[in-house]
């Protein structure tokens, strides 16, 4: 058969050479060509595999039954070799040859090596890691990079000596020092930390420089001090040692604890408080002795010699002047025997001022206190005397305000003007030479005999009296009445109506009601009702005709006039508007149109209904925030990672996660997320929506890329194709979702 091994022609016997096939020959196969291979196909039969072309691989078929060549090789799992070289041809490979290295070669050369914790280029500053117009996206190390130079936009900034052109080194987790036992660390928010030693020694943080363990850190040592220190307070808990002066440019010494009153006293080593009681007593003065004096022009304390002490007395026991003191204080009573108290000078004033609410108290002795008032002569007194002990009484005499004001006498004849007696007792008033006796109040004028009679006189002849029963006399009789007009006093007056309803003469008696009254201010009439037709506006309730009525539910009123507001229930019509008192313009009503400023909830199994040609109109104006939307929105939940902006589509556990071109088990997108992830978020299934992170062109179709994000490049091969929409703006897209997905060959 066919590719099966065959005896060469040998004729009528086979000789031991043919049968040993050791003459070259052996078996032949049928039809074989040169370099084909032969293997067994079964246990007893072998057969041939024709040679294959140039650059194919011998490997094993996918039923693991013969061998086959191959053009590339998609099944191997290792390529292990010694001597293993991959490449294009000697000059451009990949060398496996070294032991623990890898070569990469190019143009004839080795380029860069693998070895184990390092990729290195072979030569010394030969290879560069990009160029400048092609560079690598970003960098991420974990250690140390070293370089002679670094360049950043152009700006040298690191060059291996002396940094001069660096203006910031930001980073959340900076540190800058030696090593991690002595570093400056700037990891924590607000604080600088200073490490030395293996340990946090100092920490700089707003308004605060301290060491990080209390008492810990010394500020120099005794060999080595700062110069100067200027600080605002010093707190210390231990002890100050001052080599040099101590300056103190503030008014006080503050200690922690020390007493009022103390004074400083030195021992020979320190100064500690000491009462001035605790001093020894000074028992008498010699004349060496010597005091000490502040000069306030400002020399200090001086020491004052004893004898100049004296020098300022009119004699070794008395004081003749106190002139210079602005302030003497005695110790006990001040006796001027049968001396006055003058001023030095002419035209003086001597002030008596008793502190804050005290008084001058002139004390009695024996006789009341008194004092007198002289003449200009000295030879006239007014004595002003306080009451006798048996009077048990206790007066204040307030003396009249305004201008000046003679006091009345009780044993002369005076006139009173303009004054007012609160509990006067007149016991007559006889006659007046001329004029009237006027008695005039804005309040009442009450006569009150205190069960006794008031009696009108006209000289001699009595007019009438009047007693607990009554007037008794006889009244003039009037004719006419003078009213007076009173159009603008806010108070309710009541109106006067005669009793008995006598209107044909005679004695008629004149009634009032509290519950009828009227105010001139307001010129309203109030009443318990009304009888007859009303004019006018009417406050409170009304019953019959009346053109405007509030109050009360009224149940008899068939129709309303013009209203500028309407309040039924927390619901307010106001002209075009219809609202609620928290929201007064939710309807806004127009010519032919209906504008709602809130949501519109409709309830179950309801609908809207649209008559002929009647549409649903969507702006095609984008919003004006960022990732929101405008058009029809479902509510739905938003899987982990998705964030507003996002196109979505609906996995089978009703979730809705971001749709990605690169897996057909994330599409079709359907809608765009408006919100970020979490339950009940909203999904826009069509409309317009912004995105202020595009950019777009106007008109141009938009598919979905990677991750949610949309694109208007159309997606390459072996990618999924699906328009999700068309750019309205830059930034702003028109969402309308195909539902075909097509896998892009």
């Amino acid at each position: 058969m066919a590719n099966e091994f065959q005896h060469k022609s040998v004729g009528s016997q086979i000789t031991q050479t043919e049968y040993e096939h050791t003459d070259g020959t052996g078996h032949i196969f049928d039809s074989q060509a040169a370099g084909d291979l032969a293997y067994a196909s079964s246990t007893t039969v072998l057969s041939r595999l024709g040679i294959g072309t140039a650059g194919k691989l011998l490997q094993v078929n996918s039923g693991a039954t013969a061998p086959e060549w191959t053009a590339a090789i998609t099944g191997a799992t290792s390529i292990l070799n010694t001597a293993l070289v991959v490449g294009r041809d000697a000059d451009n490979d990949i060398d496996f040859a070294t032991d623990n290295t890898i070569l990469f070669r190019a143009e004839g050369a080795d380029q860069i090596k693998l070895v184990n914790g390092a990729l290195l280029p072979v030569a010394d500053d030969d290879i560069d890691l990009g160029s400048s117009s092609l560079q690598f996206k970003d960098g991420h190390f974990d250690g140390t990079v070293e370089a002679d130079a670094i360049t950043v936009g152009g700006t040298a900034v690191l060059t291996g000596g002396a940094e001069t052109a660096i203006t910031s080194i930001l980073n959340t987790s900076l540190v800058l020092g030696r090593d991690a036992d002595n570093d400056i660390d700037f990891g924590t928010d607000n604080n600088i930390i200073f490490r030395a030693g293996a340990a946090d020694q100092i920490k700089l943080i707003d308004g605060v420089l301290q060491p990080v363990t209390d008492s810990d850190v010394d500020l120099g040592t005794t060999g080595v001090r700062f110069k100067d220190a200027f600080i605002d307070t010093v707190t210390t808990t231990g002890d100050v040692t001052v080599g040099g002066d101590l300056t103190i440019t503030g008014d006080d010494l503050v200690m922690g604890t020390n007493t009022s009153g103390m004074l400083l006293i030195a021992d020979g080593t320190n100064f500690n408080p000491t009462a001035v009681g605790s001093l020894s007593e000074i028992s008498s003065i010699a004349d060496d002795d010597v005091f000490l004096a502040v000069d306030t022009s400002g020399g200090g304390l001086k020491k004052v010699a004893r004898s100049q002490v004296v020098s300022g007395l009119a004699t070794s026991s008395g004081i003749a002047s106190v002139a210079n003191d602005s302030t003497p204080e005695l110790g006990g009573d001040l006796d001027v025997l049968t001396n006055s108290i003058v001023t030095g000078a002419s035209n003086r004033n001597i002030k008596l001022a008793a502190h804050g609410t005290g008084l001058i108290e002139v004390r009695g002795n024996t006789n009341s206190g008194s004092i007198i008032l002289n003449c200009e002569d000295n030879s006239h007194g007014q004595t002003i005397k306080a009451q006798a002990h048996s009077a048990s009484v206790t007066n204040t005499l307030t003396l009249p305000a305004g201008a000046s004001s003679t006091l009345v006498s009780l044993v002369s004849t005076d006139t009173l003007t303009n004054k007012t007696l609160t509990t006067p007792k007149i016991a007559e008033i006889d006659s007046l030479s001329s004029g009237n006796i006027v008695l005039d109040a804005e309040a009442n004028i009450e006569l009150n005999a205190d069960g006794g009679t008031i009696t009108f006189k006209d000289a001699s002849a009595s007019l009438g009296t009047i007693t607990s029963s009554g007037y008794s006399g006889t009244a003039a009789v009037a004719t006419t009445v003078t009213i007076t007009d009173n159009e603008s006093t806010d108070e309710d007056n009541a109106l006067i109506f005669t009793a008995g309803g006598d209107v044909d003469g005679g004695n008629i008696g004149l009634e009032s009601d509290g519950t009828l009254t009227y105010n001139p201010s307001t010129g309203k009439v109030t009443a318990t009702g009304f009888v007859g037709t009303l004019t006018g506006n009417v406050t409170g309730n009304a019953s019959g005709t009346a053109a405007t009525v509030t109050g009360a539910a009224q149940s008899n009123i068939t129709s309303l006039g013009t209203l500028t507001t309407l309040t039924v229930d927390n619901v307010i019509t106001n002209g075009t508007t219809i609202g609620h008192t928290d929201d007064t313009d939710l309807l806004t009503l127009a010519d032919g149109s209906l504008t709602l400023a809130g949501d519109l909830t409709l309830g179950d199994d309801k609908s809207i209904t649209l008559g002929d040609e009647g549409q649903v109109i969507f702006s095609d104006v984008a919003p004006s925030t960022d990732h929101s939307g405008t058009g029809i929105v479902i509510k739905g939940t938003l899987a982990s990672g998705v964030t507003a902006g996002m196109v979505v589509y609906l996995k089978a556990d009703g979730e809705y996660d971001h749709a990605d071109k690169d897996a057909e088990s994330t599409m079709p997108a359907v809608g765009v997320a408006l919100e970020a992830a979490g339950s009940d978020k909203k999904i826009l299934i069509y409309g317009v929506y912004v995105d202020a992170s595009l950019s777009l062109t106007r008109g141009e179709e938009l598919y979905v890329s990677d991750d949610g994000a949309v694109t208007h490049t159309v997606p390459g091969s072996g990618d999924f194709l699906q328009r999700v929409g068309v750019a309205l703006t830059s930034t702003s897209v028109l969402f309308m979702p195909s539902l075909d997905v097509i896998e892009h060959a």
